[in-house]
């Protein structure tokens, strides 16, 4: 029996180690199993990368070649370079007579003339070319470069040689010919590099444009001119421009506005409204003359006011047209810059600088903009686009009617902003009735001396707020007016907070009724 027991456990125990066995054997399996799926995984894996490398591979190499055939296309449509005709201009007398100084006074002058989209700077750099002291230094040897068709390097280059009349070339290094013509001339040249912002913003190849322009500019016998868009000299560690430097162009003065605008349209010569008008638009060129060309028959300079108090930049702008015909076109492009797309809170300043039509102190902005913590980056790139300026004292930050009109429309400033800006003006404003004899009315006034059209705007815009909190600018609205009644009569604020009042069946209604 004790025999058998221990048989049977030897069976057993054989059993299992068969089992173990066969298990293990079957993890091997397994585990070999596994490791072949992954090699087929990392197989396919291999596929695949391969594949898309292959495809990548093939799209840049159709890229590339669809580059090549478009920038071949362009080098083959390049417009004429043919300088343009001599403009009629006015207001610009005495920045011509400096920059023809500069060029008739310095062997192998630079110049730049920067300002806004809008001011002349084309029509300004043409009537300095024509000048009779440039004819007689340069003669024929004035060459007129449009860098907006420059939309690559190549491009740039290909401009540079048509214009100097160098014949088609199928050489690889095109900017050889150019340097090695210029150096072998036994004359001096002018270029006039119109338009200059195109190339100079070209994504990732601003070094590249750098590099083509300081070669040129190394040459002693040739000056330039430079048209830019913004306030910023390209290239001036590389460069030596001609001192002193050609300010900024700002808007004309009124006396050569209205001449610009009754020479395009005579019947509004001595118009009452002419002046207000011009002033409206900020004396910019553009806007002038594109406004100048609207009056149809028996419209007067009255109704174009009445059409730009409603219509604001639409009323210039023209479907399809570029920069040279449509206001909108000319600042859409200065928003388009490299420097401002690189800053996502240069816009958002340029929206609440838009509030404000009598500019912001510089010394205030932090406490009007706390959620843009990078106001003073971004405020160096507005002004070095040439979207905003300083004042005559540096005091105040300005912009331009027609940009703030254009901003104002497509670029409204968003509601936290928004009521930071209000929360300042309302902090600003009386909050209670008192007269010109009360110490706290003193006070008041000098804070406001010069925040009053934007205490207006403000106040206004919040009026007409169906998101905002209406009830707290219809009683701020009624203790300004107060304000204004003792300072400078005007009804315009407290009218409109009537009317919101009573839209709103507000509480303070007739109160505020019975102010005005």
């Amino acid at each position: 029996m004790e025999e058998f027991q221990v048989t049977s456990r030897v069976d057993s125990c054989l059993k299992d180690l068969e089992r173990h066995e066969e298990l293990r054997k079957g993890q091997e399996r397994l585990q070999k199993g596994q490791e072949t799926m992954l090699e087929s995984q990392q197989e396919l894996l291999k596929g695949q990368v391969n594949i898309q490398e292959s495809i990548r591979k093939g799209q840049h190499e159709a890229l590339s070649a669809m580059k090549e055939q478009n920038t071949a296309h362009a080098l083959s449509s390049i417009s004429s370079t043919v300088m343009p005709p001599n403009p009629k201009i006015f207001g610009r007398k005495e920045y011509i007579e400096k920059a023809v100084k500069l060029l008739h006074s310095n062997t192998g002058a630079k110049i730049v003339i920067l300002g806004p989209g809008g001011m002349g700077k084309t029509s300004v750099a043409l009537k300095v070319i024509y000048d009779a002291l440039v004819v007689e230094r340069f003669g024929d040897n004035r060459c007129w470069i449009p860098c907006e068709q420059a939309t690559s390097v190549p491009l740039f280059v290909e401009l540079v040689a048509k214009s100097l009349n160098l014949p088609n070339s199928s050489g690889t290094d095109r900017l050889a010919e150019i340097i090695r013509f210029l150096r072998n001339s036994k004359v001096v040249y002018i270029l006039l590099f119109d338009n200059f912002e195109t190339p100079w913003d070209i994504e990732g190849q601003q070094s590249n444009v750098a590099e083509v322009l300081t070669t040129i500019a190394s040459i002693p016998t040739v000056s330039f001119i430079i048209t830019m868009r913004g306030n910023q000299h390209p290239s001036s560690d590389t460069i030596d421009w001609t001192e002193p430097r050609l300010p900024s162009l700002s808007q004309l003065d009124l006396d050569a506005a209205e001449e610009a605008f009754v020479r395009i349209s005579p019947n509004s010569k001595g118009d009452a409204e002419l002046r207000t008008l011009l002033q409206k638009l900020d004396c910019m060129p553009l806007a002038i003359t594109l406004m100048a060309k609207l009056p149809e028959a028996g419209e007067t300079v009255g109704d174009l006011l009445e059409q730009w108090k409603s219509e604001r930049t639409r009323l210039l702008d023209k479907p399809g047209g570029d920069r040279r015909n449509s206001i909108e076109v000319s600042i859409k492009l200065s928003l388009e810059s490299r420097s401002v797309q690189s800053n996502p809170d240069a816009l958002r300043l340029l929206s609440v600088l838009a509030m404000l039509p009598a500019g912001a102190a510089t010394t205030r902005l932090s406490d009007m903009c706390p959620s843009i913590p990078g106001w003073k980056a971004a405020l160096r790139v507005l002004r070095g686009a040439a979207l905003v300026y300083d004042s005559a004292d540096k005091s105040r930050i300005q912009m331009l009617s027609p940009i703030q009109s254009y901003i104002l429309l497509h670029y409204p400033l968003r509601q936290e902003p928004l009521k930071a800006l209000r929360a300042f003006y309302y902090k600003l404003a009386p909050r209670n009735t008192f007269g010109p004899r009360d110490p706290e009315f003193r006070d008041i006034a000098k804070e406001l001396a010069k925040e009053e059209t934007n205490m207006e705007a403000v106040l206004i815009n919040a009026l007409h707020d169906k998101d905002g909190d209406r009830e707290e600018a219809i009683i701020i609205s009624r203790y300004y007016s107060i304000y204004l009644f003792y300072r400078q009569p005007r009804t315009e604020l407290i009218a409109e907070a009537v009317q919101i009042a009573k839209e709103t069946n507000s509480p303070t209604y007739s109160q505020t009724t019975r102010q005005s």
